[in-house]
C-alpha cells in the first residue's frame, strides 16, 4: 500500500497570532486586530487517489493536482475584541484562498507534507482590517503501521506574512508544535495539538507570544458529510481595542492609538490572558471535489491579572463568528 494513500489523517494548521483575521491549521475568518485566531477546521491532507475518467477503456487515472481553492463569507459580532459592550463593533467579511499541497514519502513510516498558500480577506465596514497573506506550512508525519487504529504523529512548522490595511498590524508570524491523529472508529477521529506561536508586527501591541493546546473530534456521516467540534486553550498575549479607560490601561502591557476603526478615542492594548476557543461545524460534500463548510466559532479571553484598584472588575472579552465556506479541490 502506498504510504500517502494509507495516511488518512488531518491537516490541522495551527492557529497562530492574528492568523487570517485571524488560523488559525490550522487555517480561521477572525478580525485582524484580534491577534488570535479561532482554531482551523481539520481538513484531509491526503488527496482522493481514486481513478477519474473512463478507466474501463484503458485510460490511466488522472493524478490529483492537490490544489484547493476556497471562498468564504463571515460575520463577527466583535471585531474590535472589546471588553465593554459599548466598544463592541461588528462586521462582515469575504475571503478567498488558494493552496497547493505536496507529499514526499520517506520510506514506509514517514512522509513530509508541505502546504504553500495565499489569500485575501476584505471587510465591509472596517476596511483597514482587510489583508493579504501568504505562508508555508510543513509537517513531518510518522505512522508506525498501516493498521486501522495506528495513530499518526506529526511535528509541524508554519511561517506566514501578512499585509493589512492597518499599518500597525502588518508583520509576520511563526508556529511550531506537534499533533496526534487517532482513529477511534471507522467514522470518528480525534486529533490533539500542542503549539507555540509568535507574531512580529510593526507595532509592539500586535507582537504577541502564546502557547496553545487543542482537541478536535470529527464524525463522518453515512452520506459522506462531516461534523466537527474543536476546543482550544491558550495562555499568552492577546489584543483588545476600545476606549482608553482606566480598567483597560491597568491590565495593558502596552497600548497604542488604533488606526483601523476611524475613531479618535479608540486604542488597542496588549495583555496576557487565558483564552478559550470553540467551534462547531458541518462539511457537506458537493459533487466529487467540492464541499460546503458551515461553522459557528466562539472566543473568550480573560486577563490573567485584573485592574489593581478598588471597584474594578476583570471583564473578559467574548466574540462569536458565523462562517460559510465553499472549497473545491483539483
Amino acid at each position: 500500500m502506498r504510504f500517502a494513500s494509507a495516511f488518512k489523517m488531518t491537516r490541522l494548521r495551527p492557529a497562530c497570532g492574528a492568523r487570517r483575521r485571524g488560523r488559525l491549521p490550522a487555517m480561521l475568518l477572525v478580525a485582524a486586530m484580534s491577534d488570535f485566531v479561532f482554531a482551523d477546521t481539520p481538513e484531509p491532507t491526503v488527496p482522493d487517489t481514486s481513478a477519474s475518467g473512463d478507466t474501463s477503456q484503458g485510460a490511466l487515472p488522472r493524478k490529483p493536482l492537490d490544489i484547493a481553492v476556497s471562498l468564504g463569507a463571515g460575520y463577527d459580532n466583535n471585531v474590535s475584541r472589546a471588553r465593554d459592550s459599548i466598544d463592541k463593533l461588528s462586521d462582515e467579511s469575504l475571503k478567498g484562498e488558494i493552496a497547493k499541497t505536496f507529499f514526499v514519502p520517506l520510506g514506509n513510516s514517514f512522509q513530509v507534507m508541505l502546504d504553500v498558500y495565499g489569500g485575501a480577506e476584505g471587510f465591509r465596514t472596517y476596511t483597514k482590517l482587510s489583508n493579504l497573506y501568504a505562508g508555508l506550512y510543513g509537517q513531518l508525519q510518522y505512522r508506525p503501521s498501516i493498521a486501522f487504529y495506528a495513530p499518526v504523529v506529526s511535528v509541524f512548522a508554519l511561517f506566514e506574512g501578512d499585509q493589512y490595511g492597518s499599518d500597525l498590524r502588518r508583520g509576520y508570524r511563526y508556529s511550531v508544535g506537534g499533533t496526534i491523529d487517532q482513529p477511534v472508529t471507522d467514522r470518528i477521529r480525534v486529533v490533539g495539538t500542542l503549539a507555540h506561536n509568535q507574531r512580529f508586527a510593526k507595532s509592539d501591541v500586535f507582537a504577541t507570544i502564546d502557547n496553545a493546546a487543542q482537541l478536535s473530534v470529527n464524525y463522518r456521516t453515512l452520506a459522506g458529510g462531516r461534523f466537527y467540534a474543536n476546543v482550544e486553550y491558550r495562555l499568552g498575549d492577546t489584543v483588545s481595542s476600545g476606549r482608553l479607560t482606566l480598567d483597560n490601561i491597568d491590565v495593558a502591557n502596552v497600548f497604542v492609538r488604533d488606526d483601523a476603526f476611524n475613531r479618535d478615542n479608540f486604542f488597542s492594548y496588549r495583555f496576557r490572558a487565558h483564552m478559550w476557543f470553540t467551534s462547531l461545524g458541518y462539511v457537506h460534500p458537493i459533487g466529487s471535489n467540492g464541499s460546503l463548510d458551515v461553522s459557528w466559532r466562539y472566543a473568550h479571553a480573560t486577563p490573567t491579572e485584573g485592574p489593581n484598584f478598588e471597584g474594578a472588575s476583570n471583564v473578559p472579552y467574548v466574540s462569536s463568528q458565523f462562517v460559510i465556506t465553499y472549497k473545491h479541490r483539483f
